[in-house]
């Protein structure tokens, strides 16, 4: 009722919807409209109460809805609506996005993702970027959001399972043997990159910071298919941290699906996903400078973003991120896949340091296939 969104006397169906690792999610309807519900606990979901995690993160995802409103007002389609927050609950009441599907979901059911798509994420990921970044704000301004920001206990998890724990484990997260990654571990070169990346994710590179998602992998936008109409959702890792961050994630995914078709045999693998990256890169680059982003800090954006990438990807093919993995069908092209996605990662982040734009990771895709 205080939300304005049925009538006092609407006789009210919630539906759990299932998926996310921290948080429990419901769609709410009386048959004609409807509204998400995203509630924190304070514990991580996936894992259970001994997994104790404050329930404020919400507040902070809230915050970065309305900042990013604020940002890019002429882009702000490209996040949901907000109808209500109860603080007491910690519970966020947003528009329900019916009409959209998960963009990671259409990635892996080889659905044809329209230009559109690429271009209005990348643009808005651009202008919010450029429009926080520290290079053009004023001291004082990134300093505030540094501080508002830090997310200490999301973003040490991130340091844990991204930077850290696939390399030193001798299991994943399902008990698997680690052994591609304690190899990794051993790589003084790629653990030297690696912690050049973790420094950066720390907030270190004071001169080069935006205010970032913070975990933008694909299963964190809708979209839809037929107005290219995208949301961008579940920023509860927000940071203020290297723009490349967000970028590298989002990429992460469409490589991972890149891989998977390769090793599944699909017809013309890779064409989709190199399109998809270089479209990101053409928009998000194009909005960069519209911003005023120098061409000194879109190299460092661009590096950053493959060095981020290709850790989201070997740290998810090691089995350190949750329900996300290579879809492979069979169990021996399975550990073929996982082999040649690791070294792609590997070379790629050792290689990154004289590359702009993306075209390393575009250029590794299509020599795989």
């Amino acid at each position: 009722e205080e939300i304005g969104a049925f009538a006092p006397d609407a006789t009210l169906i919630a539906e759990e919807l299932h998926g996310g690792n921290l948080n429990y999610s419901f769609h709410v309807t009386d048959g004609e409209r409807s509204v998400f519900l995203k509630q924190a606990p304070d514990f991580i979901k996936c894992i259970g109460e001994e997994a104790q995690l404050h329930r404020e993160r919400i507040k902070l995802e809230l915050s970065l809805y309305e900042r990013w409103d604020h940002l890019a007002a002429e882009e702000g389609r490209c996040l949901p609506k907000i109808h209500g927050f109860d603080e007491e609950n910690m519970v966020l009441v947003m528009e329900f996005l019916g009409s959209h599907v998960l963009l990671d979901e259409a990635l892996e059911a080889a659905e044809a993702v329209p230009d559109g798509v690429w271009s209005n994420l990348a643009r808005f990921l651009g202008t919010v970027h450029a429009r926080s970044h520290s290079s053009r704000v004023e001291a004082p301004q990134a300093e505030e959001m540094r501080k508002t920001f830090a997310n200490p206990v999301l973003r040490e998890i991130q340091l844990t399972y991204v930077f850290r724990k696939c390399y030193e484990d001798s299991n994943n997260l399902a008990g698997g043997e680690n052994h591609r990654g304690v190899a990794l571990g051993q790589d003084q070169a790629l653990m030297a990159e690696i912690e050049f990346l973790r420094s950066a994710y720390r907030g270190e590179h004071t001169n080069d910071c935006a205010l970032c998602h913070g975990d933008l992998h694909p299963g964190s936008v809708m979209i839809n298919h037929t107005t290219s109409d995208v949301k961008v959702i579940d920023p509860e890792f927000a940071v203020y941290a290297p723009p490349g961050l967000d970028l590298g994630s989002l990429v992460s995914g469409i490589l991972l699906v890149g891989i998977a078709n390769v090793f599944n045999r699909k017809p013309d693998p890779v064409v989709g996903c190199v399109r998809a990256i270089r479209c990101l890169w053409e928009a998000y680059s194009t909005a960069l400078l519209k911003g005023g982003v120098s061409e000194d800090n879109m190299r460092q954006i661009s590096q950053d973003a493959v060095g981020f990438s290709c850790c989201e990807l070997v740290r998810t093919v090691l089995g350190f991120a949750g329900v996300r993995g290579l879809r492979v069908e069979s169990a021996e092209a399975l550990e073929r896949a996982k082999e040649a996605a690791v070294e792609l990662g590997r070379r790629c982040i050792l290689e990154r340091a004289g590359s702009v734009g993306l075209g390393l990771l575009a250029d590794a895709l299509v020599d795989l296939s």
